[in-house]
């Protein structure tokens, strides 16, 4: 007899988030990417992943494992480190954002995902960072910032690769709560990716 087909796994989180435009993000660069551009950051990314790999599991010799907190907090900079730019102004491009396994994926709307249409972006959350920052403007609302590791061997002042602009973005939800919640969850789906790609 043939298997009923598994229905998908839920999302871990879903809803509505505004997003930066794109190249306007945290190491949006003021000059256009070169196809010569990606292809320098696509290697000097792989070698910056190499450097940036979680260490390997403790084994029973080596004594107690860290706590998961205590390996998020060691893999994510205190804020403030990196040549990050601040946001260049208010957000409000409004996306249906979808977090799922290690993906973070937005639609242009709950419908479009619900009929299943094709995103608008899609985003691998291994060797990436989520970080906390501020909109600019009399409310200063709480923003979140992701972008890759990577970015963080360029000293604070140097020039970014340009292609590193496209790999980069600010999200905010409509109220201060609900950006907290995208935090959180963003940073368990970056761990869980992290782990995964540490055990292959």
């Amino acid at each position: 007899r043939t298997l009923a087909a598994r229905p998908p796994a839920p999302p871990q989180y879903q809803g509505w988030m505004l997003k930066s435009r794109s190249l306007d993000g945290p190491l949006r660069s003021r000059d256009k990417p070169t196809p010569l551009d990606h292809l320098r950051s696509a290697i000097d990314a792989l070698r910056a992943d190499a450097a940036t790999q979680p260490p390997p599991a403790p084994t029973r010799t080596s004594g107690v494992a860290a706590h998961p907190a205590a390996r998020s907090a060691a893999a994510t900079p205190p804020l403030g480190a990196g040549p990050f730019e601040t946001p260049s102004g208010p957000l409000r491009t409004r996306r249906w954002f979808l977090l799922k396994d290690d993906t973070l994926a937005w639609f242009a709307s709950d419908d479009d995902y619900t009929l299943q249409a094709a995103p608008r972006g899609v985003v691998a959350l291994a060797g990436y960072m989520v970080r906390e920052t501020h909109e600019p403007g009399p409310t200063g609302q709480r923003a979140l910032m992701l972008l890759p590791r990577a970015s963080l061997l360029w000293q604070q002042g140097l020039p970014i690769p340009a292609a590193f602009a496209a790999k980069s973005w600010y999200f905010r939800a409509e109220h201060p709560r609900e950006t907290r919640r995208w935090f959180e969850a963003l940073s368990a789906g970056i761990q869980s990716a992290d782990e995964a790609v540490a055990v292959r």
